[in-house]
């Protein structure tokens, strides 16, 4: 499991998605900053922030993100060669799945 885990972060660290996570983290905050400019209160400030992340953003860029990670072998035409390695199916599913909720939790951890 380690393997496919590791495979998938090579895959992950030669693509533009980290970029994607770096922005979509950082979006909200300045948006919330841009919205509030005349009366900057801290808490008002976290829950803007927060709102559009959980509600505008991170619905749409978490689903563009995966749907990334799991098109990608299949514009890469390397899914024919995953499914001959000896691990099952459903190991690459999840090594896929974990790298997903890594970027979304860096996406959150980043806000």
């Amino acid at each position: 499991m380690l393997n496919v885990f590791y495979a998938e972060l090579l895959k992950l660290k030669r693509t533009q998605l980290l970029w994607l996570t770096l922005f979509g983290g950082m979006l909200p905050a300045v948006l919330s900053i841009f919205g509030q400019s005349r009366n900057l209160n801290w808490n008002e400030l976290l829950i803007n922030n927060s709102l559009f992340l959980n509600i505008m953003i991170a619905p749409m860029l978490i689903s563009l993100m995966a749907g990334f990670v799991v098109v990608r072998e299949y514009g890469d035409n390397t899914i024919n060669q995953l499914f001959v390695y000896p691990h099952h199916r459903v190991k690459i599913l999840i090594g896929k799945m974990i790298i997903i909720l890594f970027l979304s939790t860096a996406i959150f951890v980043l806000n």
